[in-house]
C-alpha cells in the first residue's frame, strides 16, 4: 500500500488551527473496490485507489502558560525577531535640554521652564508651598497653609482668622511636651534575649542596655525593674535559677559599664511562668521567651533573693563557656 496526501493549515490562534487535506491510498489489493480484476462483467484495474478530502479542526488543550505550543507552529526566529522589533521601537537617545534645567527633553514635562527656575525631577517648576504660584515667581515660597494667597504668592494673614500662626504652633508644641520634659515616668524600655541555656549578654543587645542606662542617667530619681525569663523547657527550679542569672548579668552590665547605682535596679525573675509566646514550639518562639525585660519600677515590685538549687549555667554571664545542647527536655532554656 502506498499513501500520500497534500493539504494546507491555517493558525487561527495559539489554541485553534484549521486545515484541509486530500489523501490518496494505492494498493495491490484487487478487491478494495469490490470488483475482481478482468472479471466477466468489468475490466477493473488490478491496483485499486482510494482517495478522500477532509477538513480538520485542531484544538490545543492544556494550560498555555505551562505547556509549549506544537513546534510545527513555532518560528525558530521568533525570539530574534521580537528582540529586533523591541530595539526598533526604542526611542533614539537625545540629550537635548532646551530650557537648560538639567532634565533632557525626552523626560522633561515642561520643556519651556524659564532660565534659572528650580525644577523637580520631571522638569516642572517647583511650587514648594503648593499655592499654585511657582517658586521662581513666588515672593513667599513657603506661605502658611490656610490663608488666602495673592497673585504674587504672598499669604494674606488678615483673611484667615481661624488659621494658625507660627507662634500658635510653637505654643501648642510647648504645651504638649511640657509634661513629658518634666516627667521621667513616660519611657519605653527595650528587652534583651539570650541563647539556649546561656546568661551571657549578646553584643547585639549592647545598644539596648545603653538606652536603659541613658534613661537612668537622664532621670536620676527613676528606678528600673530588671526581670529575667526563660522558655518552658527543663524544670521550674532550673529555669528560676537561669532567669535569675540572666537578670543578674543585665544588672552587673549596667552597674559596671555605666556606673548606675545598684539600689536603683530591682532584680526580679519569673522563670518560665510568664512567656511572651504562649505554647511555644519552634526555636524562634523559644528565643522570644528567653529574655530580660526592663520597666520602670511599679509599687508592687521588690528585689528577689537568689533561688535555691543548681542550674542556669551561672558561670556564663560574661564568657563563652557552656555545653552543646540538643533541645530535649533536659537541655537548656
Amino acid at each position: 500500500m502506498f499513501t500520500t496526501s497534500v493539504g494546507v493549515s491555517r493558525k487561527l490562534s495559539k489554541r485553534i488551527n484549521l486545515g484541509i487535506e486530500h489523501q490518496v491510498m494505492a494498493t495491490d489489493n484487487d478487491y478494495l473496490d469490490g470488483i475482481r480484476f478482468r472479471s466477466e462483467d468489468d475490466l477493473s484495474a488490478d491496483v485499486d485507489l482510494e482517495h478522500y478530502t477532509n477538513l480538520r479542526l485542531a484544538i490545543n488543550l492544556g494550560n498555555l502558560d505551562k505547556v509549549t505550543e506544537p513546534l510545527y507552529w513555532v518560528n525558530p526566529l521568533d525570539a530574534t525577531m521580537n528582540d529586533i522589533a523591541e530595539l526598533k521601537a526604542r526611542p533614539v537617545l537625545d540629550l537635548t535640554d532646551s530650557d537648560s534645567d538639567g532634565i533632557i527633553d525626552m523626560l522633561d514635562q515642561e520643556v519651556e521652564t524659564p532660565a534659572g527656575a528650580p525644577v523637580d525631577t520631571r522638569g516642572v517648576a517647583l511650587d514648594s508651598d503648593g499655592d499654585g504660584v511657582a517658586d521662581y515667581k513666588d515672593k513667599e515660597p513657603y506661605s502658611p497653609i490656610g490663608y488666602e494667597i495673592g497673585k504674587d504668592g504672598v499669604a494674606n494673614v488678615k483673611k484667615c482668622e481661624s488659621c494658625l500662626t507660627e507662634a500658635d504652633v510653637f505654643r501648642m508644641i510647648d504645651s504638649r511636651t511640657a509634661g513629658f520634659k518634666n516627667d521621667c515616668g513616660k519611657w519605653f524600655l527595650p528587652m534583651i534575649h539570650f541563647d539556649l541555656d546561656k546568661s551571657r549578654i549578646k553584643p547585639e543587645f549592647y545598644g539596648h542596655l545603653h538606652h536603659v542606662a541613658s534613661v537612668l542617667k537622664q532621670c536620676p530619681s527613676a528606678c528600673v525593674s530588671v526581670v529575667g525569663h526563660t522558655d518552658v523547657r527543663n524544670s521550674n527550679n532550673y529555669n528560676n535559677m537561669l532567669s535569675y542569672n540572666r537578670a543578674q548579668a543585665a544588672v552587673d552590665y549596667l552597674v559596671t559599664n555605666y556606673g548606675i547605682d545598684r539600689s536603683r535596679l530591682k532584680l526580679m525573675y519569673g522563670g518560665e511562668d510568664a512567656p511572651m509566646v504562649g505554647k511555644s514550639k519552634t526555636e524562634t518562639e523559644h528565643y522570644m521567651n528567653r529574655r530580660v525585660e526592663f520597666r520602670l519600677c511599679e509599687p508592687t515590685d521588690a528585689e528577689m533573693q537568689k533561688p535555691e538549687g543548681k542550674g542556669g549555667n551561672s558561670g556564663n554571664t560574661s564568657g563563652n563557656s557552656g555545653s552543646i545542647f540538643k533541645g530535649n527536655k533536659n537541655s537548656g532554656y
